[in-house]
């Protein structure tokens, strides 16, 4: 992933994590942390008549920012793959063999509409009835094939 990889390793990096410090975590929570930038989720069997007055009371006095902090720090433009990367995983012990597949397909940034067809294109593979599904499973090439592409803002 290059460059790319902490934007797709959800947990994050284990030593950017490590090297936190309080003055990095002031400098971040200054840049996006806001009421405008932010969204409250309360889910489960809650009485609104209770939860809106609480979530006044916590947050009332955060006060939005100045600024729209996406226009202010924008995401970068994610760079291209330059290499394809295979790996192949052998066992004796493999009972079912598996094909993944993951590609880096269009960005919804830039071409939102290519997005589209490269979902209905993983779809379509993905069936059970698809020529690629039918051919590996038949042969006993695959037990299990997954094609994913996941639509990003990139």
């Amino acid at each position: 992933m290059g460059n790319n990889y902490s934007r797709k390793n959800i947990i994050g990096n284990h030593n950017i994590i490590l090297s936190a410090t309080p003055e990095k975590m002031e400098t971040i929570k200054n840049k996006f942390y806001y009421p405008n930038n932010c969204l409250l989720i309360i889910a489960g069997d809650i009485n609104h008549t209770e939860v809106f007055p609480e979530v006044d009371r916590i947050f009332g006095s955060w006060a939005s920012s100045t600024f729209d902090p996406a226009k202010e720090y924008p995401v970068p433009e994610a760079e291209p793959l330059k290499q394809n990367k295979m790996v192949v995983i052998e066992s004796k012990l493999a009972q079912s063999p598996r094909l993944l597949l993951k590609w880096q397909g269009p960005g919804m940034r830039n071409n939102l509409q290519a997005t589209y067809a490269a979902d209905v294109f993983s779809y379509i593979l993905n069936q059970r009835m698809s020529k690629l599904t039918q051919d590996l499973q038949e042969t006993g090439l695959a037990n299990d094939v997954q094609i994913n592409y996941y639509s990003q803002n990139m």
